[in-house]
């Protein structure tokens, strides 16, 4: 479970006063540099924590990637300016979608939620929706790792049922691309939900506690800088 910053602002403040046989260390934690290098890493392992809580209070963990695609790197010091990366590496499957998961999406017949991404409205060859192979594809897998299994409403339309050619049952893989095809066009259609889960877990995580925190840290004022990189550029860091 994620902590309050109170709590991370606790665990630091003790850190500083712990420390003191070592002179270079000792000069470290007096200027700051040290005991904020503490506080941000674990600041970092919270956030995490706390965008993994998150998504398990929603009931949004299917694959696992976007909880466990996590990573944060060590505090890089350059000059008086200290950085660090958290979030999920542009090379993960995750990066491509966590934001849409997160803002929502919304569908070509729904005004929400109110999100700068949205599903267009394309035909195929024979009026219907159009759905990437991709989509189905990702909704099928997701058919089979949670055991979701056509019922009757899915097997086949009022129109196939007319066409000699369909006139037989129609097999369980038909079946399912057929129940994919029907999930892809409502999904398309009504869009999906905004959670929030990651921006929630910033407001929470580096607010302004965190910012009073460092300040404390630091016996000044600061400014601080957080940069998100949305899917289309295929990085979150």
């Amino acid at each position: 479970m994620a902590k309050s910053i109170k709590q991370l602002q606790a665990e630091s403040l003790a850190f500083l006063g712990r420390i003191g046989a070592d002179a270079k260390t000792f000069e470290r934690a007096s200027n700051g540099t040290l005991g904020l290098e503490y506080y941000l890493q674990l600041s970092a392992a919270n956030f995490i924590l706390k965008v993994q809580e998150n998504l398990n209070n929603l009931n949004k963990v299917d694959t696992g990637r976007l909880s466990g695609e996590l990573t944060q790197t060590a505090v890089v010091k350059n000059g008086s300016e200290l950085s660090m990366q958290i979030g999920y590496p542009s090379d993960s499957e995750a990066a491509k979608y966590y934001d849409y998961v997160n803002k929502g999406v919304m569908g070509f017949e729904s005004k929400q939620p109110n999100s700068k991404y949205k599903y267009k409205k394309k035909l195929n060859r024979k009026g219907g929706i159009l759905i990437g192979n991709s989509m189905r594809d990702n909704i099928l897998a997701w058919m089979l790792r949670n055991g979701v299994r056509p019922t009757e409403k899915y097997q086949i339309t009022q129109r196939e049922k007319r066409s000699a050619s369909l006139s037989k049952m129609l097999s369980e893989t038909q079946k399912k691309k057929s129940l994919a095809y029907a999930v892809a066009v409502n999904i398309k259609k009504k869009g999906i939900a905004k959670t929030g889960y990651f921006d929630n877990a910033i407001e929470y995580s580096f607010g302004k506690d965190f910012i009073n925190t460092i300040s404390q840290i630091l016996g000044q004022e600061i400014v601080l800088n957080i940069k998100a990189t949305q899917p289309d550029g295929n990085n979150n860091q």
